[in-house]
């Protein structure tokens, strides 16, 4: 990606810069628990002693707190990306929305496409976790709105469907939905 003017400023590095006003607007929020062992819930207690005994499992942790353990904020707008929450705060978003729009225009997934996943936007910032980020800033803006497995198939669609989906990529960012 190219320099970008924004007004009379030029924004030699725009992705970066994308970044940046992500970091500065979103917090990722863990959907479920903190700690887990092979799928199931499991106390830090607990997952201490099973790693001093070096007990095999496939371990989870997350690093993120969880909605309750937030502090109430109405300021906070909470957009689901099916594995995790953002909380996007919108003072602050509103505060670059003019240029993060002018940066968005020249990515090409956003500015050709009516629909991009998570997966090829990661690719293009970097990490998926902050294409989950940009996506719920989007949403937020009313840029576009983030599509789950959820949101597209109903409440109903079973748990382990809708992770399968969405690790397959359907989490995207749609301009039309």
């Amino acid at each position: 990606m190219t320099s970008v003017m924004i007004g009379d400023k030029l924004v030699e590095d725009p992705m970066g810069y994308i970044v940046e006003i992500v970091r500065e607007t979103t917090a990722p929020i863990r959907k479920g628990p903190a700690t887990m062992v092979d799928g199931k819930a499991i106390s830090i207690e607990a997952l201490e002693e099973r790693l001093k005994k070096n007990a095999p499992g496939v371990y989870e942790l997350f690093d993120f707190p969880s909605k309750d353990e937030i502090e109430p904020d109405p300021d906070l707008r909470f957009v689901d990306c099916h594995f995790i929450l953002v909380a996007v705060s919108m003072k602050k978003a509103m505060e670059h929305k003019d240029e993060l729009k002018a940066l968005l225009a020249g990515i090409g997934w956003l500015g050709k496409r009516q629909e991009v996943s998570y997966i090829e936007a990661g690719g293009e910032i970097g990490d998926q976790g902050l294409a989950f980020l940009l996506f719920a800033l989007g949403e937020a803006l009313s840029f576009w709105k983030v599509l789950t497995p959820r949101r597209v198939l109903g409440a109903d669609i079973p748990q382990d469907v809708a992770d399968l989906l969405a690790g397959r990529g359907l989490v995207t960012a749609n301009q039309a939905a």
